[in-house]
């Protein structure tokens, strides 16, 4: 969640976008905010749709000493629409690699690495709201 305002930096292309964003650590183990940027690309067709983030370097945005920054190597999502004993539905892909700037006990990172997955069903409670 970024906090404030997300910048884009620019637009590569007419699907790609190199976003600046700084995340506020309040409610998280990590109490140091971080910034990242990032390269989002996102394509789509009538029933698929896949979003892609990988972390970048840009000259607008240098890293800040005072701030660590965290580096996404890979992230993304896929979602696609299915048929499901004859009720539509959508399968999501998911993958997530990223480096938060620090080290982390093992202890939150297995915590971590439990819980992140109940992000595709955050999602899903998400859109249910709307």
């Amino acid at each position: 969640m970024c906090h404030g305002d997300c910048v884009c930096v620019c637009v590569c292309v007419c699907v790609c976008d190199v976003v600046h964003g700084v995340m506020e650590a309040k409610k998280c183990f990590i109490k140091q905010s971080r910034d990242l940027l990032v390269m989002s690309c996102e394509k789509r067709n009538l029933d698929k749709r896949f979003i892609a983030y990988r972390s970048v370097r840009h000259s607008s945005c240098p890293i800040n000493p005072a701030m660590p920054r965290a580096t996404i190597y890979s992230s993304g999502w896929g979602l696609e629409l299915c048929d499901i004993n004859g009720r539509i539905g959508t399968r999501v892909y998911y993958l997530m690699q990223f480096d938060p700037g620090i080290k982390l006990p093992s202890v939150i990172l297995n915590f971590v690495c439990r819980h992140q997955p109940l992000c595709i069903t955050y999602l899903k409670d998400y859109l249910m709201q709307q």
